[in-house]
């Protein structure tokens, strides 16, 4: 089941805080800028949003730690880096 068009709530919920952001956004055009040659720069560009969010992460313990880890798995980063990807490709 879909949320707002994206594969389910916490990954729209991820994409909106990094596109909403404009110090976020910003970071995201670096990161398109840097990996716009690579075969599958959508894919790249997920590998490193995860990388970076994944590392951000407050280290919780218990339920609110479990809690924090489930809806962090349950983001679909290659979704967001693919949109983020067709996007930036087609207006700069």
């Amino acid at each position: 089941m879909g949320y707002n068009g994206w594969r389910n709530y916490e990954t729209w919920l991820v994409n909106l805080w990094l596109s909403n952001d404009r110090g976020t956004y910003e970071y995201m055009v670096e990161i398109a800028e840097e990996v716009k040659e690579d075969e599958y720069p959508g894919l790249r560009m997920a590998d490193i949003l995860k990388e970076d969010i994944e590392a951000g992460m407050p280290s919780l313990d218990g339920m609110y730690g479990d809690l924090l880890s489930s809806a962090i798995d349950a983001v679909d980063f290659d979704e967001i880096g693919k949109t983020f990807m067709e996007e930036y490709l087609r207006n700069y």
